[in-house]
């Protein structure tokens, strides 16, 4: 029976996969916390890892969250940013800024500066990236073909191994 609603669940329902994540990941968290802690610095050890723990937690929300809502908008499961190449425009912007402006720039030391203008010129290259991909098929297949690249690439990187 399901704790959450007193009722039983089906074998591999939804309420019963979350519920055992749910406890995988407050055990792994417990095993994060407590493993390998000296008793007399148990103190100092909770006032360092908590933190920790918090932000971790914090980051996977935030990152399934925002799959979930990217996949939405998209309406197809499988695609994820990466898939779609935002890493590497990210790091062709960062290329592009140390070569232009060199190494010592504010722009690239400046951590406060360089994410909020990264940000910007991140989104406006893939506005104008995906907006002219997705003009030139009329929005039609264009997720799909990117897919299909990657199940091909990812094939032939199989077979090279």
């Amino acid at each position: 029976t399901s704790l959450l609603t007193g009722t039983a669940a089906q074998p591999g329902s939804c309420t019963q996969k979350v519920f055992v994540f749910r406890g995988l990941v407050f055990v792994a968290s417990c095993f994060y916390l407590y493993f390998g802690i000296n008793v007399n610095h148990f103190d100092y050890a909770m006032h360092v890892r908590t933190p920790k723990l918090f932000l971790m937690l914090l980051t996977v929300f935030c990152i399934g969250s925002a799959s979930i809502v990217f996949q939405s908008l998209i309406n197809n499961t499988i695609v994820t940013p990466c898939l779609l190449g935002m890493n590497s425009l990210y790091i062709l912007i960062h290329t592009a800024v140390v070569f232009v402006l060199g190494s010592t720039s504010v722009l690239v030391t400046t951590k406060l500066l360089s994410f909020p203008i990264d940000l910007v010129i991140m989104g406006a290259a893939a506005v104008i990236i995906y907006g002219y991909l997705f003009r030139k098929t009329k929005g039609y297949g264009s997720v799909e073909f990117l897919g299909a690249g990657y199940h091909f690439h990812r094939r032939a990187a199989e077979r090279r191994i």
